[in-house]
């Protein structure tokens, strides 16, 4: 029986943790799984005084969900977190794997009590078969070329499939990432209008636009054009107009040419010493302060000192401003233009050193992942002046944030598929798996008790992406006759699945354009069955609570350790 005992205050230990954990998983389960497949249901999110959300974004939804019970609820954020690290991995998946975590928990869990199975010997199996989900998958990926008219059509489905069939989102996304390639960056804001468009970027786009609007030079327009100008790139503040700004618009004044300075700061008298003298035409100038993260600011100036030819202009110089070569230290551009809020600097010709730049920014790209992964394919893209940004527009607020999520998703699904290939997708080639993963294990590893007595319930972790597809397709009605005959079609035969969107009908899911990139597919499993594996070798949760006692079960767990 479970007594109460007296302990720290603000502090609750809990020893029954697997009924715990049992308990949360099926409830969040329940909530993030009916999201699942084309036919998936939505969910109502409520956002305090705003308009509430309405999604079937698997994690989006995720975020969402918090349970009253704070024991369940720290349950449930192991899991939320290991979606969201997947999420800013590759992007997509982050619903299957909430799944496959789920399942592996309440199907396992009752299997360890009923054979007092090593809980750690588990964690190990469910990591061996991991591994042979990773290769089997890869060795089914079919690889996708955006290159090739034949295998773009691939990269279409798998757009097509993560914003749920909608024509306008597909083709938006598809055409865009063809224009600024795999590796270019693409971002998603939300348009002030109720249409959704696309705007490309010619040059490196800085978001931070002229300081004042008196540098502007086309009244119609809003901006400022300048050609073939001179760059100044500032790290440190600017300060002295004598020192740093007069002997620097005496040289641009006696080359007849512009001035751009890009800056994280400066003060108003060498600020306005520039402005006169471009109002007065001795030299146009704009002045740029960058706005944004201190670190976002710095590999900024630092991209563009490459990009230009500049050197930085900081503390570390080991002489006075105005004693700088400024044929050396300056760098230069095609062409400048900027409004008060975007400015853009197109430059032709590359250097050597900027070659050998970007071959190092994508050493560091290939050893990356996640934030990291994703703001150096950012930089890269930038500096090659590939980079576009989806407007998205709509009636509500919903219905943009709606979209938004479905075209992340899409994104990120449409990148993964370029660099790992694709697969038959509904979840049907790890349907197929499921029924050869028992065969494959016991060649590849030595059989135990435990890997004989879980052997039948990994099969059914590997199929219940698929079953959860078909369950909300069906609407929570009995599978039919017809669906288990197409089933065990499925389960032999290469690219077949069930179209869920075309009543259930048997199909070659390659053919008829429902994929799933395989990079995401492998993801999603490893990452579920990691988790999985942690709260399955979890005996004890500690949370703060305001109680000043706690639970503790005298009795062990049912299990061995």
């Amino acid at each position: 029986m479970d007594t109460l005992l007296k302990i720290k205050k603000m502090k609750k230990i809990v020893n029954n943790a697997d009924e715990i954990i049992l308990n949360a998983v099926k409830k969040f389960n329940s909530i993030v799984s009916s999201t699942l497949g084309p036919k998936g249901y939505n969910v109502m999110i409520d956002r305090n005084l705003n308009y509430p959300m309405v999604t079937k974004d698997g994690v989006t939804v995720a975020d969402n969900v918090q349970f009253n019970d704070k024991v369940e609820d720290t349950v449930v954020r192991l899991i939320r977190g290991a979606a969201s690290k997947m999420s800013s991995e590759v992007g997509d998946g982050t619903t299957t794997a909430t799944v496959i975590a789920c399942t592996t928990v309440e199907s396992l869990l009752p299997v360890i009590r009923e054979h007092n199975l090593n809980v750690y010997k588990i964690s190990e199996i469910l990591n061996n078969y991991a591994n042979i989900v990773e290769k089997y998958i890869s060795k089914k990926s079919i690889i996708v070329d955006a290159s090739s008219k034949k295998k773009q059509k691939l990269l279409e489905s798998v757009i097509k499939v993560s914003t749920n069939g909608d024509k306008e989102l597909t083709s938006l996304i598809y055409n865009t990432i063809l224009t600024v390639k795999s590796d270019g960056a693409l971002t998603v804001k939300e348009s002030k209008t109720s249409e959704s468009h696309v705007e490309y970027v010619d040059g490196y786009k800085i978001d931070s636009g002229l300081l004042l609007s008196n540098f502007i030079t086309n009244i119609s327009r809003g901006n400022t054009e300048l050609q073939n100008p001179l760059i100044l790139i500032a790290k440190d503040k600017i300060t002295s107009t004598k020192e740093q700004i007069l002997p620097l618009l005496n040289y641009c004044n006696r080359k007849g040419r512009p001035l751009v300075v890009i800056t994280m700061d400066i003060d108003q008298e060498p600020l306005g010493a520039i402005l006169i003298n471009h109002l007065e035409h001795n030299v146009h100038s704009a002045v740029i302060r960058l706005e944004g993260p201190i670190a976002r600011k710095e590999w900024i100036i630092e991209d563009l000192a490459k990009l230009t030819g500049a050197t930085i202009v900081d503390s570390n110089m080991n002489k006075p401003f105005y004693k700088i070569d400024y044929e050396t230290w300056l760098g230069t551009a095609n062409t400048f233009v900027a409004d008060r809020f975007i400015s853009n600097l197109i430059v032709k010709e590359k250097t050597q050193d900027f070659k050998d730049y970007m071959s190092y920014l994508s050493h560091l790209l290939d050893n990356s992942k996640g934030i990291d992964k994703q703001r150096l394919i950012e930089r890269i893209a930038k500096l090659e002046g590939s980079s576009a940004t989806i407007y998205v527009g709509g009636e509500t607020d919903a219905e943009i944030k709606e979209k938004m999520d479905r075209i992340d998703d899409a994104v990120s699904a449409a990148r993964a598929a370029l660099s790992g290939g694709i697969i038959s997708g509904g979840g049907s080639e790890l349907y197929r798996l499921s029924y050869l993963s028992e065969n494959i294990y016991s060649n590849s590893f030595p059989a135990t008790k435990e890997s004989r007595i879980i052997a039948e319930v990994v099969s059914k972790i590997l199929r219940s992406p698929m079953n959860m597809i078909i369950h909300n397709a069906l609407g929570g009605s009995e599978v039919t006759e017809n669906v288990k005959e197409a089933l065990s079609i499925v389960a032999t035969e290469n690219n077949m699945g069930i179209d869920v969107s075309n009543e259930l009908e048997l199909s070659d899911m390659i053919s008829c354009g429902i994929v799933d990139p395989a990079m995401v597919t492998i993801k999603a499993v490893k990452t579920g069955l990691s988790v999985a594996a942690l709260l399955l070798t979890t005996k004890f949760i500690i949370v703060n609570d305001n109680d000043e006692y706690v639970l503790n079960n005298q009795n062990p767990l049912p299990y061995a350790f």
